[in-house]
């Protein structure tokens, strides 16, 4: 029951994936687990998905612009700026 309360407290941040340094999105994921799971099936990190999906949520959750950069690509949560 935890896990669930856990999973759908994360999905109501769903993760945009962005041109690196700029606001142009590429694609929108759920949450930041869904865009965890990407970045390793995409082969561009051999870590664990779920760790990858911390590093996102961090990057995402980071009030430094210079900051908002992970696996190649740009990340925020849905409706805010990287500025």
């Amino acid at each position: 029951m935890t896990k669930d309360i856990i999973s759908n407290a994360n999905t109501k941040h769903s993760v945009v994936q962005l041109v690196k340094y700029t606001d142009i999105p590429i694609r929108t994921f759920k949450n930041a687990q869904e865009a965890g799971r990407w970045v390793v099936t995409a082969g561009l990190s051999k870590a664990k998905p779920g760790t990858c999906a911390s590093r996102i949520y961090s990057i995402c959750d980071s009030d430094k612009c210079f900051e908002h950069v992970g696996y190649g690509y740009s990340w925020k949560f849905s409706g805010r700026s990287i500025d």
